[in-house]
């Protein structure tokens, strides 16, 4: 079979050999990967669907704007996929109609800033740009008092139209930055959105005409003399593993957190449990440390692990049995970092938000630079973990002949 393969004649006696032929077969893939793979393969609609973005760009800009945009929401997850962008829109719109047209806002601004400012066009189109703007309209939106029982505020959309452009610049100035500092180039996850709200939040705290819900207060000691074992309610415990998934969206429902989960799952299957793998790391480690029920059940503690867990385990790098581990371990580190920062900056009046996951992320991100065996994969080559599963592997010969110099 490999003479045939190889367009060589069928010996008709087995006296006849070729010495200098030497037959090797392709090393099979685990099974877990292959499956993977193969569910992958098998779903029309996962993947980035590149060929998607190029149809918008033949027929009309506004359509390849529209690409960016759906792209973006799925960034803010690190899915890089217009049908979990649509989901996540969904999502929001099922979750408030107020938080999801100030995160539209604010993804539609600092993505047409980035247009405006002229940078690379296939970081745009990837949505690159948008995902820091959603979160800045989101969280100003929802760390400001509303004007009636909906929270709606309108007054809220001058600071979204300021500061969702600014997260462009702090992004594009980031990356640079990380790049020489780390000689090449390293996510900035969501440092811009950190700084442009912390800076809004922060200045609040002055403004009389824009006031923020959150005010300086010192962290009150949790240690007491009870010492006895939290109980948990089953139902509220579940619930809690999916609207810490929405958490990453500032969503505080459990059916938008279903709704995520399945747009992540559509795209790649991979990050899908992934996030779901963080989710649960983050309600665990939120009972094995005694945190409060409330905070556990309202996702406050599963978000961070949750893009930790995507991050690692096949998105920035190549998942291996190593890189797992890594991720699993980058999650319980968010963990401690969430109620460290969480403790930190409460005297100061600022919410932790993803801080912890950005920092856990560049750190490993940074860190893969001495791991001999799982090295960063590039910016420009991410797409979804089942692409870089597959490698140079797909589809090739049962068989290939090395012959003898």
């Amino acid at each position: 079979q490999a003479l045939r393969l190889a367009g060589l004649p069928t010996p008709m006696h087995s006296s006849r050999v070729y010495p200098e032929v030497l037959v090797v077969a392709p090393k099979r893939k685990p099974l877990l990967q292959r499956v993977f793979w193969a569910l992958w393969r098998a779903n029309p609609i996962g993947g980035t669907l590149p060929g998607l973005t190029r149809r918008a760009a033949e027929r009309h800009p506004v359509l390849l704007f529209a690409d960016s945009i759906l792209r973006g929401y799925g960034q803010v997850i690190f899915i890089n996929s217009p049908v979990c962008g649509l989901l996540a829109i969904a999502a929001s719109v099922f979750n408030s109609y107020y938080y999801a047209l100030m995160g539209f806002l604010g993804i539609f601004l600092s993505t047409l800033t980035a247009i405006m400012l002229g940078l690379n066009e296939d970081v745009i189109r990837g949505g690159i740009f948008g995902y820091n703007g959603y979160l800045v309209g989101t969280a100003l939106a929802m760390f400001s008092p509303g004007w009636d029982d909906y929270r709606w505020n309108p007054m809220m959309v001058a600071p979204v139209v300021i500061c969702a452009p600014l997260s462009t610049v702090v992004s594009a100035a980031l990356a640079q930055l990380f790049s020489r500092i780390a000689e090449r180039p390293v996510p900035v996850f969501t440092l811009p959105f950190h700084i442009i709200t912390w800076m809004w939040l922060l200045g609040s705290q002055q403004y009389s005409y824009f006031p923020g819900l959150t005010s300086p207060m010192l962290a009150q000691p949790t240690t007491t003399s009870d010492r006895s074992l939290l109980t948990y309610d089953l139902c509220d415990t579940v619930k809690g593993v999916f609207i810490g998934i929405a958490e990453v969206f500032f969503m505080e429902r459990f059916e938008s957190g279903v709704i995520i989960l399945a747009g992540v799952m559509l795209s790649t299957f991979i990050s899908g449990i992934a996030a779901l793998a963080g989710a649960i790391i983050g309600v665990l480690m939120a009972m094995a440390l005694g945190a409060p029920r409330a905070a556990m059940y309202d996702g406050l503690w599963g978000y961070n692990p949750t893009l930790v867990m995507i991050a690692i385990a096949g998105m920035f790098f190549r998942l291996t049995g190593r890189t797992a581990a890594l991720s699993v371990l980058g999650a319980i580190f968010s963990c401690l970092l969430t109620g460290a920062v969480g403790s930190a900056l409460k005297p100061v009046g600022l919410p932790p938000l993803t801080f912890p996951a950005a920092l856990t992320g560049v750190l490993l991100c940074l860190l893969g630079n001495s791991l001999p065996h799982d090295k960063p994969l590039e910016l420009a080559k991410v797409t979804v973990p089942e692409d870089a599963l597959a490698g140079d592997d797909a589809p090739q010969p049962r068989a290939k002949l090395v012959w003898f110099s």
